[in-house]
């Protein structure tokens, strides 16, 4: 259920003799292990603690041992795990001897030698457990909320192991919020123990925790419900490094901003690059690779001095020379020289599982695989204090310096710290204190506190232990499946790298992140790390992240809603054992993280990231709109003052920043974000980014024009245009809108090109229709007539058309026209289709004799010229005379009929030409003469 199969061991000195060392092995029936001198200890899920150290139980006292079993659920040695939904025993051979090497080789064990204790063991495989039906014990849990709303309850345990367990720290009851004063009940059948936990998620309120108490029947708990905060980091990747193998340590200096990277045991797995592929680097925080250094092996240990002056590194089982080794071969210790990685000095023929330097740089501390340990003297460049502890520890794993470099803290084999004193020559030692821890401190797993009151252990036994400095008290000590310590700077609580926190000097459980990996505080203490590694999904590399938290682990977003931070896609929200070092440095800018276990050829092992504690705003934008295909320029944004704009494009998070403002393409209609932030160069911080709207409206299709007449006009004609467009035209003429032209038709009644555009709901106008042109002619002048010899003459000199009484004549369109018949007669003209008004009447007369004379013919006319009167004399003719007298324009102005003769007035007329038309009223024979007026 807790997803960490220890087996555990209580080994009580009951004699009254002085405990002697003790060694413990394991042996499972059933297994066969892949080398015949060993048993299961160390082999895949089999880890045994002690691990080559012994057990010394004091008389009335007692101790612990204790083996990793989750090797049962593997199908490794020869074993079947037992099926899903199933259960299988195990019988376990949990074995004691005073010879260490008793113990090896084949099973059976010399029973003089080797104490046997078989055990039956039964395993269940049921991932379908549901925690609040675990087991018999009825708890109701009464939830008093402040405010109606969903919110989950997830059930744990304290020991559990959420790196191992899918189904540990995931949601097993959702509650929607009823919004009244009734408590929420849960009821549970739990099993019996007592490290019961609940945690209640509001959404956008920070996580609550609440111990169950197993013997009340109901424990009832009112939710506080505070608010969570935004985290004031924005996280950015500096650089991702790829790397032949991975990562154990790393060590820093602040005070040169640099740290080196050191390879550890797991480069020689066969998921791996061989070991002797190992290498160091030394990087700034920057990411600027200062140099690398080829190991030649594994090496299980390194450090780097405070001012980055000296940088050692130990190697583990080396065989073969190497340039760090002098090229004799053997296991060796090598200090280097932290400006370029020249070799300093060289110590030969230790085995080491890690070396620190103390913290004036003066001496270095070397731990070695027999459980003793060393110092050596920067200066004179020899050990000054040489084997320092028994055998019987087993191997010396981790080791720190502590009060001013005073004493040095060992964690060994045995599952023990111990703390010697040195003399201020660090020629001497004395043993202090002892403590258990139950297994040897992790990569990170011995850890002192800022102020150097505690120190805390996480184990390779997965147990937690927290240890007076001074006394070697041990103030609690807890099997929460966990490996690494990190504490906050004022101590007063710390995180594991199974994503538990607790405080520090009571062990009380104050929260989890809900995931594992490698935890650190920021410099306030206020805020949580957790660093760990993803299998990029694109199959080219793996990857390092790191997520930001509150104190308590509630994951946080930043100002750009982001949680997660990684040079590839937002992947993770499990942990693992993958990342193995990660440190956030002083200041607060950089988190620096170390991957180990490679999974591919090359992936990333060292990743390096800025954090900005900024309180600048984002900038300030307006969002745009356009119209589709029109003419657009870069956008722009207003920073502060002092302060430049960073253009990401379309990238809410991630992608390259620039200064040049992108200038958004109006081709196609759509929305498209852009991102800019705004960058202080003195504070080196930048805002979170804003995000900008450019819209792009759709045009509308370009409508056509229909004219309902022909477009070519005379003076004061009109033709209707109309619009396909039903709703949004405006006319233009000549290419100007046409005032309150908006209507689907417009009755054009001007020269000119006549165009129309639509414009939408949008502002947005569509390309004018081509142009239809409308010509407009002038109505020509109203022609008259005049008359030269037999001819009628029209003062129009083209377009004429004659008419006789109202009637067009055919063919008749010369200026000049003879007529052939009296008659009135009109002219009317026509210009590019404009017809003129038609002419006043002229009568004219066709006679068979034109005479006009007067002497000639049956008539006299006297006197001619005339001035006043005129005669006209008949002769002998005895019929009536008709007679008409007409002007110069053909107007008849006097008719009347006479015999014989007649007298005419003449005086009231105007001087010029005259006509008289005289007819024989029996004859019908007509004569016509010209009067001349004077």
């Amino acid at each position: 259920m807790d997803a960490n199969q220890n087996t555990k061991i209580r080994i009580e000195n009951i004699s009254n003799n002085a405990d002697a060392p003790i060694y413990f092995d394991l042996f499972i029936e059933g297994f066969t292990a892949p080398s015949v001198q060993r048993n299961l200890h160390g082999e895949f899920g089999f880890a045994t603690f002690p691990n080559g150290g012994a057990i010394q139980v004091p008389v009335g006292q007692q101790s612990f041992a204790q083996t990793w079993t989750q090797g049962v659920y593997e199908d490794r040695m020869g074993n079947i795990p037992p099926a899903t939904g199933t259960s299988k025993t195990y019988k376990m051979h949990f074995l004691f001897s005073e010879n260490q090497g008793a113990l090896q080789g084949p099973y059976p064990k010399n029973a003089a030698t080797v104490l046997d204790f078989p055990v039956d063991i039964q395993f269940v495989n049921d991932d379908t457990l549901q925690l609040y039906r675990s087991g018999n014990k009825a708890i109701r849990l009464a939830i008093n909320a402040k405010s109606a709303g969903n919110f989950n309850l997830e059930l744990f345990t304290e020991s559990g192991g959420p790196q191992q367990a899918n189904n540990l720290y995931q949601n097993t009851l959702v509650q929607a919020g009823n919004g009244s004063n009734v408590p929420y009940t849960f009821d549970f059948k739990l099993a019996l123990r007592n490290d019961w936990f609940v945690t209640i998620r509001k959404p956008g309120k920070k996580s609550e925790y609440f111990k169950l108490d197993t013997a009340q029947a109901v424990n009832t708990f009112s939710l506080v419900e505070e608010t969570i905060a935004t985290s004031p980091y924005t996280v950015r990747l500096i650089k991702s490094i790829k790397t032949p193998t991975g990562f154990w340590r790393g060590a820093v200096s602040e005070k040169t901003r640099s740290f080196v990277c050191i390879p550890g045991q797991e480069n020689w797995a066969n998921t791996s690059s061989p070991k002797n592929a190992s290498k160091l680097y030394k990087i700034d925080f920057d990411g600027n690779i200062q140099w690398t250094k080829d190991i030649g092996w594994e090496a299980w240990g390194g450090d780097m001095t405070s001012d980055a002056k000296f940088v050692a590194v130990a190697s583990n089982g080396m065989i073969g020379p190497t340039p760090l080794n002098g090229n004799r071969g053997g296991d060796f210790i090598a200090i280097l020289n932290g400006a370029d990685g020249s070799i300093y000095d060289t110590i030969l023929g230790i085995q080491s599982r890690n070396i620190r330097f103390s913290s004036d740089a003066k001496h270095l501390a070397i731990g070695d695989q027999s459980g003793t340990f060393h110092v050596y003297d920067m200066t004179t460049k020899k050990l000054v204090l040489n084997k320092v502890g028994l055998t019987s520890y087993g191997q010396n794993r981790e080791l720190v310096w502590i009060e001013n470099n005073s004493a040095i803290v060992i964690s060994t084999g045995d599952g023990n710290l111990y703390r010697y004193n040195l003399s201020a020559n660090k020629q001497t030692a004395t043993l202090v204190w002892k403590a258990f821890t139950g297994g040897w401190g992790f990569i990170n797993g011995l850890t002192v506190s800022k102020d150097g009151l505690y120190i805390g252990t996480g184990t390779k036994s997965k147990d937690q232990t927290i240890v007076n400095a001074a006394t070697g008290a041990v103030l609690w000590t807890k099997y929460t499946g966990l490996f690494d310590v990190s504490f906050t700077p004022d101590a007063n609580r710390m995180a594991t790298f199974g994503g538990y926190i607790f405080k520090t000097d009571n062990g009380n459980f104050l929260g989890h992140t809900g995931r594992a990996g490698v935890a650190a505080f920021s410099p306030d203490g206020k805020y949580l790390m957790q660093a760990d590694r993803v299998q990029v999904t694109n199959g080219q590399f793996g990857d390092n992240a790191v997520t930001i938290m509150n104190d308590i682990g509630d994951k946080l977003l930043n100002a750009e809603g982001k949680s997660n931070y990684y040079d590839s896609l937002d992947l993770t929200n499990n942990g693992g054992e993958q990342f193995q070092w990660a440190y956030w440095s002083e200041d607060g800018k950089r988190i620096i993280v170390l991957s180990r276990d490679m999974d591919l050829s090359e992936e990333v092992g060292i990743s390096i990231f800025s954090l900005e504690n900024c309180s600048i705003a984002a900038p300030s934008v307006t969002n745009i709109t356009l119209c589709q295909s029109a003419t657009n320029s870069a956008l722009s944004a207003t920073a502060l003052s002092g302060n430049t704009l960073r253009w990401y494009g379309t990238n809410a998070t991630g992608g390259t920043a620039s200064i040049t403002a992108p200038t958004p393409s109006t081709s196609n209609a759509g929305q498209t974000i852009y991102y800019v932030s705004q960058f202080n160069a003195s504070s080196n911080c930048e805002s979170p980014r804003a995000a900008l709207t450019v819209t792009i409206n759709p045009v509308p299709t370009t409508p056509t024009i229909t004219a309902a007449t022909t477009t070519s006009l005379c003076t004061g004609g009109s033709v209707v245009l109309s619009s396909s467009a039903t709703a949004g035209n405006q006319w233009l003429k000549d290419g100007s809108p046409i005032s309150g032209a908006t209507n689907q038709t417009y009755t054009a009644n001007q020269a000119g090109v006549y165009t129309v555009s639509v414009t939408n709901a949008a502002s947005c106008a569509s390309v004018s229709t081509s142009g239809v042109t409308v010509t407009l002619t002038a109505i020509p002048a109203k022609p008259t007539i005049t008359q030269t010899g037999a001819d009628l003459i029209s003062s129009a000199n083209t377009g004429n058309q004659w008419f006789r009484e109202t009637s067009s004549i055919t063919g008749a369109t010369d200026k000049t026209y003879r007529p052939l018949t009296s008659g009135n007669y009109t002219v009317r003209v026509t210009v590019n289709g404009c017809v003129s008004p038609m002419s006043e009447n002229y009568f004219y007369l066709v006679t068979s004799v034109v005479n006009t004379t007067n002497t000639s013919g049956d008539y006299r006319l006297y006197p001619n010229p005339v001035r006043d009167n005129i005669f006209i004399d008949a002769g002998s003719t005895i019929q009536k005379i008709n007679y008409q007298i007409f002007d110069s324009k053909g107007r008849r102005i006097m008719s009347n009929t006479f015999t014989k003769s007649v007298l005419i007035n003449f005086s009231r007329y105007s001087n010029g030409a005259y006509t008289i038309l005289l007819t024989n009223s029996k004859t019908m024979k007509q004569e016509s003469k010209q009067i001349i007026k004077h």
